[in-house]
């Protein structure tokens, strides 16, 4: 099975009709295939442990946040995206803290960094807007870019209010303009009335 494309349809086909057997997705979600490629064996079972993952967090697995665990330290991104994804999936605040570990362990892909931020703000809000109202006061301006579109769309009130105040007390230029655009994507009315007014005086 070059790829691991039929394994991968099999999956597919049995969480789209709702099986509920968790065996075959536990075994996925741990599946490697080295195959040969330029240079040296590549894993090629990305995919499959995506998609098997995904099937975890539908079925409520007992073991789902052990291989949740597993997974996020996933050498492929589209694995951490997806398990990022069935974390949230759980809606169980507990499981945010898997997030926030693989949030602060250094280098990450920035999709995944930013899918980790929505993931904590929608597992945990309170405690979410106090970890990305640090890294805006930070000094890494692609995550204060990130946590303020995060912070833009989750559409809590409080985020708005935390991005309120990080527009006001930017300096730079660059700040200011993410700090409105994040507002922008939020959807409260308060936010709307915001940059109308912003409009209004002509200080865009």
């Amino acid at each position: 099975d070059k790829n691991c494309t039929a394994k991968t349809a099999i999956l597919e086909t049995l969480d789209t009709l709702g099986a509920r057997d968790e065996a075959p997705f536990l075994r996925g979600a741990r599946h490697i295939q080295m195959e040969p490629a330029f240079g040296r064996a590549v894993d090629t079972a990305y995919n499959l442990r995506a998609r098997a993952v995904c099937g975890l967090a539908r079925l409520g697995s007992f073991d789902a946040p052990l291989i949740f665990g597993e997974l996020l330290a996933d050498p492929e991104t589209p694995v951490r995206l997806a398990t990022v994804a069935a974390i949230r999936h759980r809606e169980q605040r507990s499981l945010a803290r898997m997030l926030l570990l693989r949030l602060n362990v250094g280098y990450e892909d920035p999709l995944v960094i930013f899918e980790c931020m929505s993931a904590i703000l929608a597992l945990a809000p309170e405690y979410g807007l106090e970890v990305l109202s640090r890294i805006l006061d930070g000094n890494d301006f692609e995550l204060k870019e990130m946590a303020g579109i995060a912070l833009g769309e989750s559409n809590l009130d409080n985020a708005l209010e935390v991005l309120l105040e990080w527009n006001r007390r930017s300096f730079s230029r660059d700040e200011r303009d993410i700090s409105l655009k994040a507002i922008g994507i939020h959807r409260g009315r308060l936010a709307r009335r915001f940059l109308l007014e912003i409009i209004a005086r002509g200080a865009l």
